[in-house]
Parts: structure tokens; sequence; C-alpha cells
């Protein structure tokens, strides 16, 4: 019985998705409108600078999986003072994972 309540423990603890995440963001990645694109684009960038991408806010509000596509993460751009409402955006799983967790 105890094999079968540890199994449960485990499961629980484990996220949703490796890259529902949110990270800081690495200066220098880029963000693509769609995945395996070749062109970045430039975001619209709030006041104050981009402080993380989250995969989370992808799963939470579109409720789908960040990480679908093999190699890229879906994110949103977030800041202390919101985001960019024109994302979601798409990174690649190098850049994304370049920065700091921060949390799910």
């Amino acid at each position: 019985m105890a094999v079968g309540v540890l199994g449960i423990v485990v499961f629980l603890s484990v996220p949703r998705s490796a890259s529902s995440q949110v990270m800081t963001h690495c200066p220098g990645s880029k963000f693509y409108k769609y995945p395996r694109s070749a062109v970045p684009v430039s975001p619209e960038i709030p006041s104050g600078g981009i402080g993380m991408v989250s995969a989370s806010d992808v799963w939470n509000l579109l409720n789908r999986d960040p990480s679908r596509i093999n190699g890229w993460v879906e994110v949103f751009l977030v800041t202390g003072r919101g985001g960019d409402p024109k994302g979601p955006y798409w990174m690649k799983t190098d850049e994304f994972k370049c920065g700091k967790f921060v949390g799910t």
C-alpha cells in the first residue's frame, strides 16, 4: 500500500508539461510568430522591457500544450505591468531554457 501512495504523490508533483514554466528572458533570444519560422519578429515590448517568458500562461489561458511542437515553446511575454497583447509567440526550446526558472 505504501508504494501506491508514493506513486500518487510523485505523480501529483510532476508538472503537466516540462515546458509549462515561467523563465526569465535571455537577452538576444528571438521570438517567432509561428514555429519553424526562419524570420524572427519584433514583439511589442511593454514599458520596462521583457522580464519573463511564460509557457504556463499558454497552458492555463489557451488550454494547449506550449511544447507540443518538438524543439519549440509557445510563450507570452510578461512584465510586472502586464504582457504583450499581440502574443503568443514561439521560441526555440534552447533559447527558452536559457533563462532562470521563475515558477510554474
